[in-house]
């Protein structure tokens, strides 16, 4: 997924991208490295990538910057293998390529050292899977110790040429081989990079004309072979440097490789970016939109009523512990200072194997609330969101003159906040629309900010939630959900609930009941609180019980914030997901692939159709995927990079003749070559066969016969004829057995009659129903229908257009249900708070 320019409080920001990640452990700061996650404990598959190096003569005999050629394609991998969201989140495996002296079998490069060694053009130095056929997870070791090793090609009479064409075929059967020791694969993607320092040479010749085609002559030349991976469904990447830069026959086998050009590199540098470039595009292709969806989605509901801000001097009200639970004491920062608070974005946490940053692995939100109709979203569901929540919940960001100058100084009569919107008060401004908002400072009370009006109106507050709730779900923004997507909400309040307020408890209970837990943490003492109505919410919010830290007792920030921690490691986190690096990039920039504008960086963007059938955009923005252009994209059945109808794909990509499927421009499909069935091979049918109704055989209780046409059980036809008992027939019409799809008949009869009533297109939720083929034909009921396991159906009839349950339903979903929260009715309960 490509990631737009977007500005933040420390800089500019650039792509989501992973790398070492920083942090700060419990009690200490530390760097760490991520444990190596299992595939086990992703959620998607983890991309397959084979690394072809150029292994030629050439590479040791030029210098490409201070080093040999060789050196710099080296370092170039090894500066790759630093960088673990690639190492962690894909299956790297490294090989060799030179040309091959023989046509023989099982042939060795003369002189040649390394190990293993170039045997037929080609060496695999790293595998994809050990000998059982496990996926060699995390590998770095391997990799850097195989490098390490390598001897470098040989330099001197026995000279390596660049067969490129025999490492891409190699590749191919490299792939095919790891795809079949794992069945059990779904959708995992593969990508070949070819490193090369030149052109390319024939098997057995220095010259291209030797080998280009000719009459006599074989083609090596690799643009087919490339486009063989590409049919497969492998893409081929280039980095072409020294005298391969702006080559034209490398930018062709780029395109040929469904990569459009080669990635040019003419300093070292370049040629470790142009790889990194390429895994970073595989990153925010298939990793990214597959990770981003299932991120845990937590909003933070903090309680900002007047009793929050009670504290003349920073740090002694509630608010601002909470807020240093949340992002930090900024006078404070680091661990030693006095006053230190680790907030819980620095906070790590361990899931399988595996310990990642907090921060990187989930997307938090912010509601503050205090009176009945004051609640403000601060901020939506966010990754990297420590900046934004240290700006929203910091006073002073709100304490403008002249209603407020100092806001613990201010006396609770003069001082009035004035609100800020990021987006209009903020040089530059963050990614992510941020709202500052501060507790009601509420006067003539006997302490400062504490006076005569309630302002905890919880009710109001969690109802502002699920409100806030049930739009995100229909309209995420930027960020994608999937169907599992994990919503946590924490309540974090000081006292009791306000007396009027409307009751809580079904609100908690509804979105509770729709997989939405609330915990509930009250942050007071133990007079300030109602435990018993702490725990009554918690309940009502499925999580059992309430939590309780006392702000006055030493060291509440943090107790808070371990509260927080522990709900957070809770869920359902995946740590092959770690995005980014929030403490190298605080604030991400925003997505913009599929808001059907084509921003920078992008090469198409067709919104809701990106990378499906029919669409002509694939699902990062970065390429223009569509029917026709070789490579077998979203519903595709298959795809032959031409609109020709009469070959083993039809123009429309649906499929081909002898699929079974009667669909484009041929009268039948009955996916087998019997000439004397009615369909011909071609999927046309026999013009032999008579086109009457029902002939001599008349027509059966369970069977019909036609003059020329055969007969089916149940309401079967033979092409261009036959009969049925609760068929009717047809001059070309009939159905298939048991209610299949028919052609047009024209004096078809019956109450069951022409196709199957529960026909109906496959797939989620159901297709329309399709009985009402025929003049005469038709089944009781017809039309569309929705239905998880509609499809081919097989009653005719009554039940058409649905085979599973009354048209126009489905089974209700996290929005549907969420929907029913508005619906709830208003109850009060009693709560002192101030």
């Amino acid at each position: 997924m490509i990631m737009g320019d977007g500005i933040g409080r420390r800089g500019r920001k650039a792509l989501f991208v992973g790398a070492i990640v920083s942090s700060i452990g419990l009690g200490a700061t530390q760097s760490f490295a991520q444990s190596c996650p299992s595939e086990n404990e992703c959620t998607f598959e983890k991309p397959n990538i084979l690394v072809v190096m150029d292994y030629s003569s050439s590479m040791v005999r030029e210098n490409f910057g201070p080093s040999t050629r060789w050196e710099a394609q080296l370092d170039a991998v090894r500066g790759l293998l630093t960088n673990m969201s690639f190492t962690d989140n894909m299956h790297i495996a490294l090989s060799r390529f030179g040309h091959d002296p023989s046509s023989a079998t099982g042939t060795l490069l003369p002189g040649d050292t390394s190990v293993p060694p170039i045997t037929d053009g080609f060496a695999l130095d790293i595998p994809f899977d050990d000998s059982s056929g496990n996926y060699l997870d995390c590998n770095v070791g391997a990799l850097n110790t195989a490098l390490d090793n390598l001897a470098e090609p040989t330099n001197g009479p026995n000279f390596i040429g660049t067969w490129t064409r025999g490492s891409l075929l190699k590749s191919l059967d490299l792939i095919n081989q790891t795809k079949s020791n794992h069945p059990g694969d779904k959708n995992r993607v593969y990508e070949v990079i070819v490193m090369t320092d030149g052109d390319w040479n024939c098997a057995d010749s220095f010259n291209q004309s030797d080998c280009d085609g000719g009459p006599g002559e074989p083609d090596d030349n690799p643009v087919s072979a490339a486009a063989a991976l590409l049919a497969s469904g492998v893409r081929t990447h280039v980095v072409a440097f020294g005298d391969a830069a702006t080559a034209a026959d490398l930018d062709a086998l780029a395109n040929a490789g469904g990569t459009t050009s080669a990635l040019d590199a003419t300093t070292p540098q370049e040629l470790t970016d142009a790889l990194a470039a390429v895994l970073q595009e595989v990153e925010d292709s298939v990793v990214i939109p597959e990770c981003i969806g299932g991120l845990p989605r937590i909003m933070l509901l903090v309680d900002a009523s007047s009793s929050m801000m009670v504290g003349t001097s920073l740090g002694a009200t509630n608010w601002d512990k909470a807020r240093f639970a949340l992002a930090g004491n900024p006078e404070a920062p680091n661990p030693g200072d006095p006053g230190y608070v680790q907030p819980i974005f620095d906070r790590t946490v361990t899931v399988g194997s595996t310990t990642v940053a907090i921060e990187d692995v989930v997307h938090i939100g912010l509601v503050g609330f205090n009176a009945p109709t004051v609640q403000q979203l601060m901020l939506q569901y966010a990754p990297c969101a420590r900046d934004n929540i240290e700006w929203a919940m910091d006073p002073f960001t709100s304490c403008l003159a002249p209603g407020c100058r100092d806001p613990y100084s201010d006396p609770d009569t003069s001082l009035t906040f004035t609100f800020q919107n990021s987006d209009t008060d903020l040089v530059p401004p963050f990614v992510q629309t941020t709202m500052s908002f501060a507790p009601n400072c509420n006067a003539g009370g006997p302490q400062r900010c504490i006076g005569a009006a309630f302002n905890t109106f919880t009710g109001e507050a969690v109802n502002f939630l699920r409100l806030n709730l049930a739009q995100y779900m229909a309209d995420s923004g930027a960020f994608n959900l999937d169907p599992d997507t994990p919503f946590v909400n924490i309540l974090i309040t000081d006292g009791m609930t306000s007396p009027g307020t409307r009751d809580p408890v079904p609100i908690l209970a509804d979105m509770a009941t729709n997989g939405v837990p609330t915990y509930v943490i009250g942050f007071g003492t133990p007079f300030d609180l109602d435990e018993a109505q702490l725990d009554q919410y918690a309940v009502a919010g499925g999580t059992t019980q309430a939590v309780t830290v006392d702000p006055t007792s030493g060291g509440s920030a943090d107790a808070l914030a371990n509260q927080i921690t522990a709900i957070i490691a809770g869920t359902n986190i995946d740590p092959c997901c770690q995005l980014n690096d929030c403490s190298q990039m605080p604030e991400p920039a925003l997505p913009l692939c599929g808001n059907s504008v084509v921003d920078a960086g992008e090469t198409c963007d067709e919104g809701a159709l990106n990378g499906v059938f029919g669409g002509a955009c694939n699902s990062s923005c970065t390429a223009v995927d569509f029917c026709g252009d070789g490579v077998v994209n979203g519903n595709e059945l298959c795809d032959d990079l031409n609109s020709n109808d009469d070959d083993d794909c039809r123009n429309d990509c649906s499929g081909f003749c002898g699929d079974g499927i009667a669909a484009g421009p041929e009268d039948c499909d009955d996916d087998n070559t019997d000439e004397t069935d009615g369909c011909l091979s071609d999927c046309t049918r026999d013009p032999s066969i008579g086109a009457g109704g029902a002939g001599a055989g008349g027509s059966g209780a369970s069977s019909g016969s036609g003059a020329n046409g055969g007969s089916a059980a149940n309401g079967g036809s033979a092409a261009n004829g036959g009969s049925a008992a609760n068929g009717g027939n047809g001059a070309n019409g009939g159905s298939g057995a048991n209610g299949g799809s028919s052609g047009s008949g024209a004096s078809g009869s019956g109450a069951s009659s022409g196709s199957g009533a529960a026909t109906g297109s496959s797939g989620g939720f159901g297709g329309s129903g399709a009985s009402n083929t025929g003049a005469g034909g038709t089944g009781d009921v017809s039309g569309s229908g929705e239905g998880a396991e509609s499809g081919q159906g097989s009653d005719p009839g009554a039940d058409a257009g649905c085979a599973c349950r009354a048209v126009g339903t489905r089974d209700p979903t996290p929005l549907a249900l969420l929907a029913s929260m508005l619906s709830l009715a208003a109850l009060t309960r009693r709560r002192r708070g101030i």
